[in-house]
């Protein structure tokens, strides 16, 4: 639960997470574009536009605050924007972020988690059937 009066995330921190953590090569760098496509509650550059046209405000600073919202797990930067933020949507969304974690997730509790989750729905499926 968020506190009062403070803006919706659009994008959870686990979600956030797992989209890092899916990285192989380069692990510690992730596109823009690619944490967006992973959170489908951002909106979009389209409805942004055909709105009231404000991209900061409606998405590069909530990305950016929900990036922030990670820490104490990991602290960010813009891999090719340094010292200043995004000029354009065109600059942020083909930005790269680079991940500096601090506190790693347990990949083995992850991979444990997500084969429990897959043997459960299995067996829901089967006691419908």
């Amino acid at each position: 639960m968020r506190p009062k009066g403070s803006p919706p995330r659009y994008c959870p921190k686990p979600k956030f997470i797992r989209t890092i953590k899916r990285l192989k090569r380069n692990e510690n760098i992730v596109s823009v574009k690619t944490l967006i496509d992973a959170c489908p509650n951002f909106p979009t550059y389209d409805s942004v536009k055909s709105g009231n046209r404000n991209i900061t405000n409606r998405i590069i600073e909530p990305f950016e605050r929900d990036l922030l919202a990670l820490s104490p797990a990991i602290e960010w930067e813009y891999k090719n924007i340094v010292g200043r933020p995004p000029r354009g949507y065109e600059e942020f969304i083909g930005a790269k972020i680079v991940v500096h974690w601090l506190a790693y997730p347990d990949v083995e509790k992850l991979e444990a988690g997500k084969k429990k989750r897959a043997k459960n729905q299995k067996k829901a499926s089967k006691a419908r059937a």
